[in-house]
């Protein structure tokens, strides 16, 4: 700890040389305008009043972190402060990887000694961009992460920090799971508080309803444990209320399902035969139907143009069924007179959760993530004219030229993505847990990507044009792990009727407003 703070007073000593020498400002090139880019003109940023080395060490060099303490002296600051979506580019004072729980209250404590705000981030992946703020400080569980399972039990302990692949990893091994996910670098703290879906919730639930246990520290730095037996209230309220509204999770405990192998498949219809296979897939694979064993993702979608050739835009169904391959054959029958199966593969949940999604999108290597995202939820069924509607607006998506390796391709990045409820999902009551949306069809969002900032713009203008054919097809309310930040009934949208009560919760557990965010839930 004390070779990292000497690396940074080193640090700051240099950049202080750098600045008298040119007269330009000596942090950080990306923060070099602190106080515009924190948006805090009423008080003067940490550094103007502590040392480097009281930054590093949270003010208290006798009593160091186990984590580590990044600010904008550190050559770090660039990479710690950006999130899995890089769209949203904020900067933070300090950013802190805790390790163990008194780290996170270190960080409490110095968060209510100088007045900043606070947020929590778990893996990063919120798609508003609020798992990181301007000026404030960041409390990172990413490096709390461990999974301890009980075989016998069918129960795991898990950090907060710990990706859902490191979480499917283990369980692998012992032939057990949890519901969760498609993209194996979410983590599961929040992921799981904004309700958590996968391939498997037709068949176990969301990731939420799997949770038996959850330690949380709260704002004034007390650890309590909230499960069905104590504190009953935050426990339905973090299933589902989603996170920085209660205080900081440290630790879930999870009960687990036997799963040692599934089928795997794919099918890809053309954008033509979208609009009937839609209808298919709503009226016969989602409230009725097919069985829970059925778990799988729609997606509209474009295909790179190489050699000069326009996108090629299909719908493609990506799913696992819990069961011998000739029986998900039989319950695809139907829908395998029209598409083509383009995959057919049997493996663990963890290698078939990564795969059966690897190509979707198909981007250059090392592309950023830049993307906006908006959802609803489809609460009746839709016609085959109204799915055809969200299909034509879909083929008005922009085209973008792109160079990926030697070649320059034509590219779409834009995406119509189809999650079925039913079954397990749909058979929790809406009131037993925060987790309100439970007698729908499937959410259904649509993403806007872009590679470029020239590219932006019009990606942009094609997400919210989306916005007016979408409305009659979809219920007034939204999946609260998808927000996008021009919502301004963000509250009614994520929680409808479990609104009032996850309110006086949130009263109770976290008093005076300490986390709180753009879309925090309201306090009555």
């Amino acid at each position: 700890m004390f070779a990292r703070t000497k690396r940074a007073v080193a640090q700051y000593e240099r950049i202080q040389r750098w600045s008298q020498a040119t007269g330009k400002p000596g942090m950080n090139t990306l923060a070099r305008e602190a106080s515009a880019l924190f948006q805090m003109p009423e008080k003067p940023p940490l550094w103007e009043s502590l040392t480097p080395e009281q930054l590093a060490t949270l003010g208290d060099p006798e009593r160091p972190l186990l984590g580590k303490v990044v600010t904008p002296y550190d050559p770090d600051y660039e990479t710690a402060r950006q999130l899995f979506n890089q769209a949203f580019q904020k900067y933070p004072q300090l950013i802190v990887y805790c390790e163990c729980a008194d780290d996170v209250r270190r960080c409490l404590e110095f968060a209510h000694q100088h007045s900043l705000r606070v947020t929590c981030r778990s893996g990063g992946h919120s798609t508003a961009g609020y798992s990181a703020n301007n000026g404030g400080m960041i409390i990172d569980v990413s490096q709390i992460r461990y999974c301890v399972v009980d075989e016998g039990q069918k129960r795991a302990r898990v950090g907060a920090g710990t990706p859902l692949d490191l979480l499917n990893a283990v369980l692998d091994g012992y032939g057990l799971h949890v519901p969760g996910g498609g993209c194996g670098d979410v983590a599961v703290a929040g992921h799981m508080m904004g309700g958590g879906y996968g391939f498997t919730s037709r068949e176990y639930g969301m990731n939420c309803d799997a949770l038996r246990g959850a330690t949380v520290m709260l704002a004034d730095g007390r650890i309590v444990h909230a499960s069905a037996k104590e504190h009953t209230e935050l426990f339905w309220a973090l299933r589902g209320g989603t996170g920085n509204n209660f205080g900081v999770l440290l630790e879930l405990e999870y009960e687990l399902y036997h799963l040692r192998e599934v089928w795997g498949f794919g099918i890809q219809w053309s954008i033509d035969q979208a609009p009937e296979a839609l209808q298919q897939l709503q009226e016969h694979y989602t409230k009725e139907g097919a069985s829970d064993r059925l778990g799988y993702l729609a997606v509209v979608m474009s295909q790179p143009g190489k050699h000069g050739r326009p996108p090629k835009q299909v719908l493609v169904m990506r799913g696992m069924y819990h069961g011998e391959e000739s029986e998900g054959r039989k319950e695809l029958a139907p829908l395998l007179k029209t598409g083509h199966l383009a995959i057919s593969k049997r493996g663990t949940y963890r290698y078939l959760n990564d795969s059966l999604v690897a190509d979707i999108p198909e981007l250059p290597p090392n592309s950023p993530y830049l993307a906006n995202q908006m959802a609803g939820y489809v609460g009746r069924k839709l016609r085959r004219d109204e799915w055809a509607s969200a299909i034509e607006y879909f083929k008005t998506s922009p085209v973008f030229r792109v160079k990926n390796g030697n070649e320059e391709q034509n590219m779409s990045l834009t995406f119509i993505l189809i999650e079925p409820y039913g079954g397990a999902i749909n058979r929790v009551p809406p009131h037993d847990t925060a987790f309100v949306h439970r007698d729908v069809y499937m959410d259904f969002s649509w993403i806007s990507m872009w590679l470029e900032e020239s590219q932006r713009a019009e990606a942009q203008k094609w997400l919210t044009g989306f916005v007016q054919p979408a409305k009659p097809l979809l219920n007034g309310q939204s999946y609260q792990n998808y927000p996008y930040p021009e919502t301004p009934d963000y509250a009614q949208r994520y929680w409808s009727s479990n609104l009032d009560k996850l309110e006086k919760i949130r009263r109770h557990y976290d008093p005076k407003d300490f986390f709180h965010f753009p879309q925090s839930v309201p306090m009555p």
